[in-house]
């Protein structure tokens, strides 16, 4: 259910839903994208809400293309490669998804997942399907030598989905959760703050149960 807005009055956080009944609560947990957190916190505060829009994001798009392992010629020792900035590629890195993960592809099969986009070439992402798809070969082409026809392709692309670490980004998160901190029961979570990948946000998922349960044991509420 989509959440419009969320407005706070005598210590109690109402939860605006569309199409549905409010919902009541004394903690609020926002997992968003920091630009929708700002959107849905600025009845509550204007402040918070113009810092939450000072962490940028991109754009970004992966192509999972399979090939039949006979058409890859050159061992695929590791997991991918990186493809440095100097290069001028059109793709950001590699993932060898089935030697990565062996069950990803049947055994004559190599399962490759390349990363689209991101904050140089997020004008990438929007290409169409099969303009993607020419990209995406040309790369593997070059880079590892795979001349055949791809067995299957699959595209998925994440709009505004990457926040982007720039300078200052650690004064920026003491700054926002500063504000946040004037609202009791109230906490921001994500990808926004302390790292994009799995292990991080489940770290920082796991930090934020805690200054929930904290809260509760403190307030006598839980």
């Amino acid at each position: 259910t989509k959440v419009a807005d969320i407005v706070r009055a005598d210590d109690i956080y109402e939860v605006l839903l569309e199409d549905e009944l409010p919902l009541y609560a004394d903690i609020v947990v926002v997992a968003t994208p920091s630009y929708v957190a700002s959107g849905l916190l600025e009845s509550i505060d204007g402040e918070l809400s113009e810092r939450l829009l000072t962490i940028p994001y991109v754009s970004t798009a992966t192509v999972s293309i399979a090939y039949k392992k006979s058409d890859v010629k050159r061992p695929l020792e590791g997991f991918g490669f990186v493809v440095p900035r100097t290069e001028n590629r059109r793709i950001m890195a590699a993932t060898w998804s089935s030697v990565k993960w062996s069950y990803r592809a049947p055994e004559d099969m190599v399962l490759i997942r390349c990363f689209v986009g991101g904050a140089k070439k997020s004008e990438l992402v929007f290409k169409s399907d099969e303009e993607m798809t020419r990209i995406v070969k040309e790369e593997l082409r070059d880079i590892m030598g795979i001349d055949a026809e791809p067995e299957l392709t699959r595209i998925y692309r994440w709009k505004d989905a990457m926040p982007q670490y720039t300078i200052g980004h650690a004064e920026r998160v003491m700054e926002i959760e500063a504000l946040a901190a004037r609202h009791p029961g109230l906490y921001l979570t994500g990808s926004a703050y302390r790292g994009i990948g799995i292990s991080d946000t489940v770290r920082e998922a796991e930090g934020t149960a805690k200054k929930v349960l904290e809260f509760l044991g403190a307030s006598g509420k839980g």
